[in-house]
């Protein structure tokens, strides 16, 4: 029997955060897309959980998400903080210095004023980010109207139970969301006792239940659509699935970008920084150490001592954290990191033993960049790759997620665009795919850059503490007879350190990037150089597409082409209501996406 064809505009692989707003941006465009998730699963692990303005912007375009993200997260003076530090117990003897990121803003109500956009940026663990995004796509989907009765709700109660096995939202939290003027109501997530969930799916959507995995491309021909082979893991059946266009956002692994590559490297663009290499990462609980931590709040702790480390703050209850510690191959082996090696390290770094404390996961990662060759399939221009499946950056900022964000946003429009405008020729339809493609990877090759220099930035204090970490990768090679890290870590730490001074703007890792996240230029379409006063051009980043600001730590309002709409209120009023909107709201709001929207700003703004 032939396999099932099924027909739709776009297909999306991959349902993690990148994909589903893209999912939403097209939805909200007119598109019909499938979004293909091959987990049956979801993931528990925070993973990524910084979150940047022109994300929440992004969301916020999308139906004030950026709101009902706001109302789940910790208050701002939880994560305001990077703290340097011996041990995270007793700041007052351990401390080396703190960073405060938001002591120029205003604050209030445990939030703080962002006079450059209108969306915050804020602090959210992934899993808890895809969790509420999922949620409220499969809620405004067309198929939501003919669910069962309960259906919803017992697939938010069973993806909740997934997602959240270690921990749960706070009941004020949810009070918080139920409150908005918002069609999702979680007050149900709170009752646990229901079954685990079984192989049936729930709810019959490939992205909301999992298991459609994504194989190959069935047509070399695909000037008129493409065609792609899609296995349902449950059934064990095969799809064909014609799509005008396929977008890749299945992440560091991706099967897409495999094609897009042929035969080439996956790593075909890679670098790395000798200052941070191979870690290992323990995702943990302890509701001890969360007591610790909101007397002495911050998002991370950088902690020196005989255990050299990164403890992320990722609140919840019970308080969930996630260490990572470098890790050196030469020195010692990777199977010796059971459960109890890594209490000890995480006792040395507190500063104490913890009586609750729990092991959830413990992984090895190498801390590397890679941005693709190509993110289009240059031949069709019906093939793209976005977020981690067209780029890798290293963990220093948060840049990575947000700027997979970002990638959606601009293919969204494109695809409208194409799919309303029949009079377009076949060239200009592939002329914009293209652009898409060469104008994110001039921000990917950019970003690359600004996480290297975060990391070699943030390595500065460990330097003058008199950690190496270039020294230390090849100290076995040196001295063979050392068995393990820590015998190093001791001859290093063993001296009590103090700085007299502490450099805050040059010798720490930062976390507000105005520069890289919003004051970018395209300049794929125009060339008026005579409009870029304050930006230098971006040839140290052997690209030509770009134009970027004099520091990524840096934003000052522009009116200048290719760059995002400069921040500004607007009060519109209509009958007996008054609309408060963004600048930046306006290219949402013309529908059709493929009008000319044309805003003039007074020299004096």
């Amino acid at each position: 029997m032939a396999d099932k064809t099924i027909t739709t505009c776009a297909l999306v692989v991959g349902a993690g955060p990148v994909g589903v707003t893209l999912q939403l941006l097209l939805g909200r465009l007119g598109i019909p897309s499938i979004l293909c998730e091959r987990n049956l699963k979801p993931r528990n692990h925070p993973r990524a959980h910084y979150v940047s303005n022109r994300s929440m912007e992004v969301w916020r375009q999308l139906g004030n998400i950026d709101m009902a993200l706001e109302s789940i997260v910790e208050p701002l003076d939880n994560w305001r903080y990077f703290k340097y530090c011996r041990h995270v117990m007793d700041p007052e003897w351990n401390a080396y210095g703190v960073k405060d990121h938001f002591k120029e803003h205003y604050k209030y109500g445990g939030t703080y004023f962002d006079e450059h956009s209108p969306s915050r940026i804020t602090n959210l663990p992934q899993h808890k980010l895809l969790f509420l995004l999922k949620a409220i796509s499969l809620r405004r989907s067309q198929v939501y109207d003919r669910l069962p009765m309960g259906c919803f709700e017992s697939w938010l109660k069973e993806e909740y139970m997934d997602a959240f096995s270690n921990g749960v939202f706070d009941q004020t939290q949810i009070d918080k969301l139920h409150s908005l003027e918002f069609s999702l109501n979680l007050q149900c997530v709170g009752q646990r006792n229901v079954n685990r969930r079984s192989t049936k799916p729930l709810i019959g959507l490939p992205f909301v239940d999992g298991g459609l995995e994504f194989l190959q491309f069935l047509n070399q021909d695909m000037s008129n659509g493409v065609i792609s082979k899609v296995r349902n893991l449950r059934t064990k059946t095969t799809v064909h699935i014609k799509s005008a266009f396929v977008i890749g956002t299945d992440g560091i692994h991706s099967r897409i970008r495999r094609h897009l590559d042929g035969n080439m490297s996956h790593e075909t663009n890679t670098r790395d920084s000798p200052d941070l290499n191979h870690v290992i990462s323990v995702h943990f609980q302890s509701n001890e150490l969360g007591g610790l931590v909101s007397k002495n709040p911050a998002m991370m702790y950088f902690i020196f001592s005989k255990c050299i480390s990164v403890l992320v703050c990722q609140g919840g209850k019970p308080s969930e954290f996630v260490a990572q510690i470098p890790y050196f191959p030469n020195l010692g082996e990777w199977e010796s990191w059971d459960s109890n090696t890594c209490e000890k390290y995480i006792t040395e770094f507190v500063g104490k033993p913890l009586d609750d404390i729990r092991i959830l996961n413990v992984k090895k990662w190498k801390v590397m960049t890679d941005v693709a060759e190509s993110f289009v399939d240059k031949k069709s221009c019906r093939i793209m790759i976005a977020g981690d499946a067209a780029h890798v950056v290293a963990p220093a900022g948060g840049l990575g997620m947000n700027m997979g964000i970002s990638d959606t946003y601009n293919i969204a429009w494109r695809i409208a665009r194409i799919i309303y405008t029949r009079l377009l020729s076949k060239e200009l339809e592939m002329k914009s795919i293209l652009e898409f493609g060469n104008e994110r990877k001039s921000v990917a090759l950019y970003t690359r850059d600004v996480c290297l220099k975060e990391i070699i930035n943030g390595s500065k204090i460990a330097k003058r503490l008199w950690y190496n970490h270039d020294v230390l990768q090849n100290v076995g090679d040196i001295f063979p007879f050392l068995s393990n890290f820590s015998g190093v870590s001791n001859s290093i730490m063993n001296i009590k350190f103090a700085f007299n001074s502490f450099d805050q703007n040059d010798g720490c890792l930062g976390l507000l990037f105005p520069g890289s996240d919003i004051a970018y230029a395209y300049d794929g379409l125009f060339n008026h150089r005579q409009f870029v006063i304050d930006v230098v051009n971006a040839s140290d980043h052997a690209n030509s597409h770009l134009h970027i600001s004099k520091s990524h730590k840096e934003y000052a309002p522009k009116s200048i082409n290719g760059r995002r709409i400069p921040h500004c209120f607007l009060y519109l009023p209509c009958n007996n209501q008054v609309f408060k909107v963004s600048t930046v709201d306006i290219p949402s709001l013309v529908q059709p996406s493929i009008y000319y929207c044309f805003l003039v700003f007074s020299q004096e703004l």
